[in-house]
């Protein structure tokens, strides 16, 4: 009995304790108390707002970026479009140069056979002349008689 006794006036101390300091300091103990809840309160506000403002910028900075990659997006497309436009162009300008070139190259073959053909042919003339020459010379030189029946025949081509 002697501990529930201790343990009595234990608990009656601890509330007359808990009493007088109401007394004295409640309406102070009853302020701070105030003043804790207000400032948590007003921490919690806060950081709550800051919380809000910072969702607000993420948001606005996440859309701000999906616009960035369409505009990229769009701006490689447009490159992309421009590149193979180029490419196409260059290919068709490549193509005519080239058909313009074989053009001028046919021709210029053409000139070059025909200029060979004649070189040729006045070359084979010329072998025949001399060719021809040279027989009638020998034969002028084997029938001496010939010689004047052939300038007659010539004159008389020629009249």
């Amino acid at each position: 009995m002697s501990e529930a006794l201790a343990l009595f006036w234990k608990g009656f101390n601890l509330a007359l304790l808990i009493i007088l300091i109401a007394w004295l300091g409640g309406s102070k103990i009853l302020k701070a108390f105030s003043n804790l809840k207000s400032s948590l309160i007003k921490e919690l506000s806060d950081s709550e707002l800051e919380l809000n403002t910072a969702n607000e910028e993420l948001n606005r900075a996440k859309e701000r970026l999906e616009e960035a990659r369409n505009r990229a997006q769009s701006q490689i497309e447009i490159a992309k479009k421009a590149a193979q436009s180029s490419i196409e162009e260059t290919k068709a300008h490549a193509k005519q140069v080239a058909e313009r070139l074989e053009i001028k190259l046919k021709e210029e073959i053409e000139i070059l056979s025909r200029k060979a053909r004649e070189e040729l042919a006045l070359y084979a003339l010329k072998v025949a002349r001399s060719e021809a020459e040279n027989q009638l010379r020998k034969h002028f030189e084997e029938n001496p008689e010939s010689d004047s029946s052939y300038i007659e025949k010539a004159l008389k081509s020629i009249s």
